[in-house]
């Protein structure tokens, strides 16, 4: 996407700066009442610190500032400064969603600013209090106290206010569905604000007449609204209004269905606020594009602008609306049928929303988890869900929501066949729903309520109830309903055996199913065009970089050009000034010239002399080179002969097979002989294996590989060993012994690195100890690591210990892996890098399920092919076994037709 990166790039940004502008007003305050002289200074102080905490919701830090501030206030005894912390005070517990204790420091307040006439600070503690209640979902007594704000503003000329809580009064008649008051209240603040000449508050009140008509349906005059918005912030140059009122017009389309228009208008919203930085409104318009691709059935986007706005929220980690991208990644998986998907986004969402204790929002995502377990045919567990959630919101009185699940559990019902019970919950729905003026739940209800009375052959209170559906969707325009509704009235017609009403209804039906059919089509359309302007715009961006990189080029070449010239002249005059100066000493050279051309003549019979005796010496010089490359032959000869010698040292295939019946050994010297090497012996019906890469490779690392060989037999047929752990500490001692080191600063530091197993295939048991080197073990498709002790075999600086034993209990058909570094170490890959330890792990475990055999033939191949042109880098030594008790090793594994490298 085209913002995807510049959002994660200044993502940081914004939270570094905000946080860091924030930190450094609290931090300056902080230190200025530690400066402070008098209460009344730090009272001040402290509030403001609230303040400064509750703008980066910091509430809890805000409430201790401001109760800090409060306890100054009451032992200062000054009436309006405690009212307005208790004010202040409230309005931080009422952001942190704590509304009764809001309440209780609202109510104090407004005590206080009563008892002693402080008319401002009445005014807006009536204000704050209308709004709590509006939050709490109690619309009747928050109109109550705004109204009571109002009449003091008009009896004690307060005007300054006035417009602003007409603004409250009309936004609580919004959120009750009473358009026609919100209207007038809206209006007389435009009114006001007009003769205020304050376009900026008149644009605020447009922004709300835009809300109003858009939730009545009246697009049209919602988005007049808005432009007017628009064009009063645009007149003033305020970036970050116009963004919001782009974005608001953005949803106003998107509900209307024109989804062009809404998408470029929550763009032009996105690169305002991405160039003005601000983090949430950006998380914002990228969840509403979400919203309009998953309404246009473009999942995938969708799913892609929800998970970009949750990056940004959750480095903002704002746990609110984390939870509402979760519910909406639920929502979108739920409509593709991804049923479990959504459930787990749903409790995602859930337990983000129990940390907030918010009820109304707990309540949403049971609700939620009731539609998706009843998709998944769990009835019972739906039901469970859709009664938490009625509880919570009947908790939090909010009467539009109670109806809305009284409504589901009514349906649900119908699922149990329980026709009753299915009756009493959508009655229940009703009687809320006319309650709340909530029409269009209303018609809903009625439908269904109708269909229960039609089965019950009572088609004159269906029909009924189906009429006064219909009026309500035909007074609303809302076609989808109106359909529902004609199909029910033909139903019943048809019942009734009145034919030729049940077929007009019908043909009704289907008139309007044609047009929801083409509203589908005009989605798709939409979606379609979308597309094509998107791809459009990628092609003119990629020809407008390819325009840029020409020119550039262009621009390059011209440069190098003039260098070129540059260069030319600069040559060309050194040539000049040359020649000049060469033409007199020419002259002077000639007067030289006669004298030593004589000089010149003797000296060349010197040098044929010489030449003779060069032609002798190079004769001689052909012949050394003929003994040189005689001796290098023998010295290849006998490193040749040595590199067979070492392989004759190393087990023979029978004894491999004998001590590890089911194995690979994976065995690559860097040069004719190596300094890795194995070595292995079965002793009282135990295998002992030992892996070991000696200090360098070459001849150095096989004089090194020679004396562990004899050393390990040496040791090993001494006597009984059964802990791998004591061979290793008995190898370091002769080690030192046989090279002589004591540890001193300028020896040199030849040692081994080394793993040894002891494997009793009778217990099924493994004893391993390691110096550097580990054992890994791959266990039904998972593999584990047994770390090894990091120091060598031989003199190590920083102290020696003696070496870890580890038992191990082995399981049938695990595997057993055992390497020096030299696989993992080696560069190659397109960048030339090492191979890497976690890539050989992976590549073990992708081809564990394959024969041994077939798992050598991978790891050789794969080498192979990562190091292509580059030199190997050292020995390289892996063997593979394969566990299981001797007795059932006997048979030979099946042989693979593909083998999956």
């Amino acid at each position: 996407m085209r913002f995807t990166k510049k959002v994660t790039q200044t993502i940081i940004l914004i939270l570094c700066i905000c946080t860091y502008s924030h930190a450094q007003s609290i931090e300056s305050l902080q230190k200025q009442i530690k400066d402070s002289s008098s209460d009344t200074e730090s009272l001040r102080l402290y509030n403001k610190i609230g303040v400064a905490y509750r703008d980066i919701n910091y509430h809890s830090q805000a409430i201790q500032a401001h109760n800090q501030a409060l306890i100054l206030a009451k032992q200062g005894n000054d009436s309006s400064t405690i009212a307005s912390t208790l004010s202040l005070l409230g309005t931080a517990y009422l952001r942190n969603m704590q509304t009764e204790e809001a309440e209780g420091n609202y109510l104090k307040a407004l005590s206080i600013a009563k008892n002693n006439n402080i008319y401002s600070e009445e005014i807006n503690t009536l204000n704050s209090l209308g709004l709590c209640y509006k939050q709490m979902g109690k619309h009747t007594q928050a109109l109550k106290y705004h109204k009571q704000a109002l009449e003091l503003i008009k009896t004690n000329d307060q005007t300054e206010k006035q417009a602003a809580t007409l603004n409250h009064i009309a936004n609580l008649y919004l959120s009750m569905n009473q358009h026609n008051n919100a209207l007038k209240y809206y209006n007389e603040a435009l009114d006001f604000y007009a003769s205020e000449n304050d376009s900026i508050g008149m644009a605020d009140i447009y922004r709300n007449l835009g809300i109003s008509y858009r939730n009545q349906g009246k697009y049209t005059d919602a988005v007049a609204q808005i432009d007017n918005a628009i064009q009063i912030v645009h007149s003033r140059n305020m970036e970050a209004k116009m963004a919001d009122y782009h974005h608001l017009l953005g949803g106003i389309y998107w509900q209307s269905k024109a989804y062009k228009d809404a998408l470029d208008n929550y763009l032009i919203a996105l690169e305002i606020r991405e160039r003005l930085n601000l983090a949430i409104p950006m998380a914002s318009t990228l969840n509403n594009i979400g919203l309009i691709y998953k309404d246009l059935n473009n999942y995938e986007m969708a799913i892609n602008y929800y998970k970009q706005s949750l990056g940004i929220y959750k480095k903002l980690n704002d746990i609110k609306l984390m939870a509402h991208i979760y519910n909406l990644l639920g929502s979108v998986n739920w409509q593709m049928k991804n049923f479990d998907q959504a459930l787990d986004y749903y409790l995602e969402a859930l337990a983000l929303r129990e940390q907030i204790n918010d009820p109304k929002l707990m309540a949403a995502s049971y609700n939620n988890l009731g539609l998706v377990y009843r998709s998944m045919g769990e009835l019972e567990t739906s039901k469970e869900n859709y009664e938490t959630a009625l509880n919570l919101y009947q908790k939090a009185n909010d009467k539009t929501n109670v109806a809305a699940v009284y409504h589901k559990l009514g349906s649900l019902y119908l699922s149990f066949d329980d026709v009753a019970k299915a009756e009493i919950e959508y009655k229940k729905a009703l009687a809320l729903r006319e309650e709340a003026k909530d029409k269009l739940g209303k018609a809903s209800t009625l439908v269904a309520l109708g269909k229960i009375e039609l089965n019950k052959s009572n088609t004159a209170k269906a029909t009924e109830m189906y009429n006064e559906a219909l009026d309500i969707a035909l007074a609303y325009d809302n076609i989808n309903l109106e359909a529902s509704v004609r199909n029910a009235i033909a139903a019943a017609y048809a019942k009734l055996g009145q034919y030729d009403e049940a077929y007009e209804q019908l043909q009704k039906y289907n008139s309007l199913r044609s047009k929801i059919l083409n509203s589908e089509s005009i989605k798709k359309i939409a979606d379609m065009q979308i597309r094509y302007e998107m791809e459009k715009k990628e092609r003119a961006l990629q020809e407008q970089k390819l325009t840029i990189f020409k020119q550039q080029e262009r621009n390059k070449n011209q440069l190098n050009l003039i260098y070129f010239i540059l260069a030319i002249v600069l040559v060309t005059s050194y040539f000049l000034f040359s020649i000049a100066r060469k033409n007199k000493l020419i002259k002077k050279s000639n007067l030289q010239l006669a004298a030593q051309n004589t000089e010149i003549l003797e000296q060349k019979e010197e040098i044929m002399a010489q030449r003779d005796a060069i032609e002798v010496q190079k004769n001689e010089i052909e012949k050394q080179h003929d003994i040189l490359e005689v001796q290098k032959k023998k010295i290849t000869d006998s490193i040749s002969y040595a590199a067979r010698i070492q392989q004759a040292v190393m087990p023979p295939e029978e004894q491999k097979n004998s001590v590890i019946p089911n194995h690979f050994i994976l065995f690559k010297p860097k040069d004719i002989v190596s300094g890795d090497f194995y070595w292995m012996t079965e002793i009282d019906g135990k295998s002992i294996v030992a892996t070991v890469d000696c200090t360098g490779h070459g001849v150095p690392g096989a004089f090194m590989s020679m004396l562990g060989t004899s050393l390990l037999t040496e040791i090993v047929n001494s006597r009984q060993w059964n802990d791998a752990a004591d061979i290793l500490n008995e190898l370091r001692t002769k080690v030192k012994k046989a090279l002589h080191q004591t540890g001193s600063k300028n020896e040199a530091r030849d040692g081994m690195d080394c793993t040894l197993c002891i494997i009793d295939y009778k217990a099924m048991q493994v004893n391993f100890a390691g110096a550097y080197n580990p054992l890994y073990i791959i266990r039904q498709g998972e593999l584990i690591e047994q770390k090894s002790d990091r120091m060598p075999i031989g003199v190590y600086a920083r102290g020696e210990k003696p070496f870890t034993n580890h038992n191990i209990q082995l399981q049938t058909d695990d595997l057993m892996y055992t390497f020096s570094d030299g696989y993992h170490d080696q560069f190659g890959g397109e960048k030339g890098r090492k191979l890497l330890a976690k890539n050989f792990k992976q590549l073990l475990l992708d081809n564990s399920h394959l024969p041994m055999e077939n798992q050598k033939e991978v790891l050789d191949s794969h080498f192979e092919n990562w190091r292509g042109n580059y030199n190997q880098l050292d020995d390289v030594l892996v063997i593979g076994v394969k566990v299981c008790p001797k007795e059932k090793q006997i048979a030979t594994e099946p042989e693979l037709v593909e083998a999956n490298t």
